[in-house]
């Protein structure tokens, strides 16, 4: 007997990460799991959707607890036997005002949105099953921080010879350079946000590159656009409906599909940001 096909979507209590649940409900024939840290907050976006007519299902994970991480890829493997789609949409971006000190901003957005990404990646990918698709959420502020890095910076990231060692080693010297207030001297933008997000462009391709021709997966990341959440602001052009259409696209990627994989999506244009 075969076991029912099961996505998952991170921090989707709430904006493109719900909108990407709903889109799946709505589209999937499968188990669609939204998961988010606060497990109150995700009992009640669970609640809206069943209002209107969905069924997600729900589980708690802290993408910031590696024991979080783990309980989830337990749970997953012993119900069904492995994951077929996941959404990694998880993430942080401190508004413009916000009185923090940058290298204490610098180093809590790279922690969120780059190292929970590797530990996220690391745990489930392996657990995978065949034809599955993985996407991770980005930004177009990733490109602007590269072209604001130091030429070398530049080829450092654009390497095709890149590895998940010397990338994690190259965030971590961007977190020790803002933190001494070298960033710019070491040839860094200085957009925390834009940089950890740099790190996932190059993360998703690494991965991609890894993991080709074993069991058909493919893993892309996308910037959704500007849309309208609490990280967005309300001026922002696109609903989060709107914004869920890529990562939906990708994660719904026909079962013979060979590419896209390791690429960056803006909205539903193919950016080789690496050339």
């Amino acid at each position: 007997m075969s076991l029912p096909k099961i996505a998952i979507v991170t921090g989707a209590n709430r904006g493109i990460g719900l909108a990407t649940v709903r889109g799946l409900l709505k589209k999937y024939e499968g188990k669609v799991y939204l998961t988010s840290r606060d497990e109150a907050r995700g009992q009640d976006a669970v609640a809206s959707l069943n209002k209107e007519g969905l069924k997600p299902a729900f589980q708690q994970l802290d993408t910031a607890s590696k024991t979080s991480i783990n309980n989830l890829k337990d749970y997953v493997v012993e119900k069904y036997g492995g994951l077929d789609i996941l959404v990694h949409n998880a993430g942080i971006l401190y508004k413009k005002d916000d009185p923090t000190p940058y290298p204490e901003r610098a180093k809590t957005t790279v922690q969120t949105n780059y190292f929970d990404t590797v530990n996220v990646l690391n745990a489930l990918l392996p657990v995978m099953k065949t034809g599955g698709r993985v996407v991770t959420l980005s930004t177009n502020i990733s490109l602007i921080a590269l072209q604001g890095c130091r030429d070398d910076i530049k080829s450092f990231f654009r390497s095709d010879d890149l590895t998940e060692k010397m990338l994690s080693d190259k965030m971590k010297e961007f977190v020790v350079s803002a933190e001494e207030g070298k960033h710019d001297e070491n040839g860094f933008d200085e957009h925390a946000y834009g940089m950890s997000k740099l790190g996932v462009n190059a993360l998703t391709r690494i991965m991609a590159r890894d993991l080709k021709g074993q069991r058909d997966i493919l893993i892309n990341c996308c910037c959704p656009g500007w849309v309208r959440t609490d990280m967005g602001g309300e001026n922002a052009p696109f609903s989060p409906d709107q914004g869920a259409q890529i990562p939906l696209k990708l994660a719904m990627l026909p079962a013979d599909s060979t590419e896209p994989n390791g690429e960056l999506h803006v909205r539903r244009k193919l950016v080789k940001w690496y050339e």
